[in-house]
C-alpha cells in the first residue's frame, strides 16, 4: 500500500471514530434521556453524524476541494447514506428484537461491519477523476 493511501485510511479511521462518537452520543442521549424509541434515535443519530462525516471525508480524508463536483458527490453520498441507513436500521432491529443484543452493542457491531464497504464506496465518490470518467 502506498504511503499516501496509508494516511488516507488512517484519516478515514479517525474521521469515522469522530463520527461514531457523535452518532453513539446522540443515539444514547435520545434513547436514554429523551426516552425516544431506539430505532428513531438511531436514524436521527445517523443523519447528524453523516452530515459531519460527508464534510470531513470530502475536505480532510480525501482532500477533495473541487466545489464544482460537490452536487454530484452530495447526490452519490446521499444515495450511499440511504442504503446504509436502511441496512443499519434493519440490522439494528434484528439484533435487538430477534437476537436480544443491547442496542449500543448492536450498533457497535453494525458500524464495525460497515466500515470497509463505507471506505471503498466513499473513496469512489470523492475521487473526482473517476467520477468524471464514468
Amino acid at each position: 500500500m502506498k504511503r499516501g493511501n496509508v494516511f488516507k485510511v488512517a484519516r478515514f479511521f479517525i474521521s469515522g471514530g469522530m463520527s461514531a462518537i457523535i452518532g453513539f452520543s446522540v443515539l444514547y442521549g435520545l434513547t436514554e434521556y429523551g426516552r425516544m424509541w431506539y430505532l428513531l434515535s438511531s436514524v436521527l443519530s445517523f443523519i447528524l453524524s453523516d452530515v459531519f462525516s460527508f464534510v470531513v471525508k470530502k475536505f480532510w480524508v480525501f482532500e477533495e476541494r473541487d466545489i464544482k463536483e460537490a452536487k454530484l458527490q452530495i447526490f452519490l453520498y446521499l444515495g450511499l447514506s440511504v442504503m446504509y441507513i436502511v441496512i443499519s436500521t434493519g440490522l439494528l432491529f434484528i439484533f435487538v428484537e430477534q437476537l436480544h443484543i443491547q442496542y449500543i452493542i448492536s450498533q457497535i457491531i453494525i458500524v464495525s461491519v460497515l466500515f470497509i464497504p463505507s471506505y471503498v464506496l466513499s473513496q469512489r465518490i470523492f475521487n473526482v477523476q473517476k467520477i468524471q470518467q464514468r
